[in-house]
């Protein structure tokens, strides 16, 4: 039987978090009591292939001391590499068998790790997942910066493992623990490495997830219109080229006809203003906006609404907070015929989907006659989005505007 492979790259920020007396239920766990105890495979991978020679490994206390002595001339990306189960779709050890085989992510979601830099040597360190999905297995990349503090680092494998989708990991089948030096010595101190459950806490919030993403079906917007325009224009355009009307009429004279997201006057700008009420932080939105789209008017020129910042005030304080404001931004601008619709997320990954859906539902309940999209970093990601839109916004860059 064929079997498919997807590769995907998920950078997920980590958070530091103490233990308390009432841990939950742990799946797998290795506490690094000796050499002998650790089943995992280790290599050093060198100037494209795996050897022993300069690796790092040693225990003491408890504690596993791991990397690898790299000299001036290493490659740039030679690494040290600790691995638990089945490797990357790549690697150099394929289809073991696996501690996680009987792993469910959905009943053990959070993978912990208790870690800190080795004094004086390089932490370019990350933890990767291999992941076995309706469609096959899936790669992915978690990203953490060590200090040289002890420090307990979180992980949900998958935020959506809860409510999956094609993509979404089903079962955990291997664990990697790679450092890298870029040709210079590389390492970490890891006390424990583990798989668990939720806590009440961390399930609570999951239910949110969960409520938001299930029974939701996006309208079936239609209206016949042709869109050829960029993403959004950049500030020096609208300050140096006759305010919204000068950067608006640029555009229709290169045959544009609509601009997905004004980032320089999207909500999350205002939202930011921590000092500020949420009422002054959307007066402050619609009075710019209410410029652009007399702009707009005058250049013939069709727009969305730049409204992030929505998804992190639904996350902070849930849909309440929130739909107050999406109701006065969607009575301010209803009857606005140039406003296409609303763009409520920028490349979001897998693991947002619920915010950029929470604060969807909003927009299209408020403001029903109007297209509320986002865009996706990555094709790959897709299925995931599928039973959200009716629409995929795929952001793309055919212009290197840098140079």
């Amino acid at each position: 039987m064929m079997r498919h492979v997807f590769i995907a790259f998920l950078m997920v920020s980590s958070s530091v978090f103490s233990h308390t007396s009432d841990d939950p239920a742990e799946a797998w766990r290795v506490d690094f009591d000796d050499l002998e105890s650790i089943s995992g495979v280790r290599y050093v991978f060198r100037e494209g292939k795996p050897t022993s020679d300069g690796l790092v490994m040693s225990i003491d206390n408890g504690v596993l001391t791991f990397g690898a002595e790299f000299d001036q001339d290493s490659g740039l990306w030679d690494h040290a590499v600790l691995g638990w189960g089945e490797g990357m779709p790549s690697g150099f050890w394929q289809w073991r068998e696996s501690p996680f085989a009987k792993v469910d992510v959905k009943e053990y979601p959070i993978l912990e790790i208790r870690a800190r830099r080795a004094p004086g040597l390089v932490p370019n360190f990350n933890l990767a997942t291999v992941f076995g999905t309706q469609t096959g297995v899936i790669f992915t990349q978690l990203q953490v910066q060590l200090t040289e503090d002890w420090g307990v680092y979180k992980f949900r494998f998958s935020p959506l493992s809860s409510a999956p989708r094609p993509t979404t990991p089903k079962t955990l089948r291997g664990l990697i623990v790679r450092v890298a030096g870029e040709r210079k010595p590389c390492g970490l101190e890891i006390d424990w490495i583990r798989v668990r459950a939720f806590t009440p806490d961390e399930q609570a919030r999951d239910d949110v997830i969960v409520e938001t993403l299930t029974g939701y079906s996006p309208p079936n917007w239609q209206q016949p219109f042709f869109v050829y325009g960029p993403y959004g224009s950049s500030t020096y355009a609208t300050s140096r080229m006759g305010g919204f009307e000068g950067a608006y009429g640029a555009m229709v004279r290169a045959h544009c006809n609509y601009q997905m997201a004004p980032h320089t006057i999207s909500y999350y700008r205002f939202q930011e203003r921590k000092d500020q009420s949420q009422d002054q932080n959307i007066s402050d939105f619609l009075k710019i906006n209410q410029k652009a789209v007399a702009s707009a008017h005058a250049t013939g020129l069709s727009v969305n609404l730049d409204v992030r910042g929505f998804d992190a005030d639904l996350f902070e304080h849930g849909p309440d907070f929130i739909d107050g404001a999406v109701a006065r931004v969607a009575e301010t601008f209803r009857n606005q015929s140039v406003i296409l619709g609303y763009t409520v997320a920028d490349e979001p990954v897998p693991s947002d989907i619920w915010k950029a859906i929470g604060v969807k539902q909003l927009f299209e309940k408020h403001d029903p006659t109007k297209l509320v999209v986002f865009s996706i970093a990555d094709a790959i990601w897709a299925p995931d989005f599928d039973p959200f839109t009716t629409l995929h916004v795929l952001d793309k860059y055919p212009i290197n505007v840098d140079g």
